[in-house]
């Protein structure tokens, strides 16, 4: 079937790596052979880059996965979105997406504050704001942790990633300035 076929015998064993963790995170979900067999022999999957048929890959593993179920409907949705509004050239958003969803950090959260990061992919749907959002939301300043820190409010946590992702994304003004700040705000060795 599937593994028979000339589009999944075309991957290379990077994209089969992948196609393979999708299968075992799936846990024996039927329809994730169809979806494979039909995302594969697509056109547009066959004249991807090889970077973009590895995150077509790992997105659709994404789509398929315990923790992507887990999520409400409309989470589920604000992930679909932030996958179809991918910028051209951006051939690493479902993997970053994947990280972000399948992290401790991210699971922990409460579902109102997955909502509040889920919308912000959504408007910046960019691997860049994923991976940053990563950083964030392993900072103990963000997420609390200890009986003196308990970290932001809900309001404060949604303000917090709208400027992270603005800042990521941001192309007007200095740069370096931009990137500065985000690294003294996200890096695992900050003092904040």
């Amino acid at each position: 079937a599937l593994v028979q076929s000339k589009a999944y015998q075309a991957l290379t064993p990077e994209q089969k790596a992948s196609a393979g963790q999708a299968f075992r995170d799936a846990q024996g979900d039927a329809a994730l052979s169809k979806d494979m067999a039909s995302l594969v022999g697509s056109a547009s999957f066959q004249s991807a880059s090889g970077a973009l048929k590895t995150d077509r890959l790992r997105e659709l593993a994404l789509l398929h996965s315990a923790e992507f179920k887990s999520l409400p409907s409309a989470d589920q949705q604000r992930v679909r979105d932030a996958l179809t509004a991918r910028k051209p050239g951006d051939d690493r958003l479902g993997g970053a997406l994947t990280d972000l969803i399948k992290a401790k950090s991210f699971q922990k959260l409460t579902a109102d504050e997955k909502t509040a990061v889920l919308s912000q992919m959504r408007n910046y749907p960019d691997a860049r704001v994923a991976e940053n959002f990563g950083k964030l939301l392993d900072k103990r300043w963000f997420s609390g942790g200890g009986l003196f820190n308990p970290g932001m409010s809900l309001q404060d946590k949604q303000r917090t990633l709208k400027s992270v992702a603005y800042l990521t994304t941001d192309t007007s003004g200095d740069a370096t300035i931009r990137q500065n700040t985000l690294n003294r705000l996200l890096d695992p060795k900050s003092d904040y």
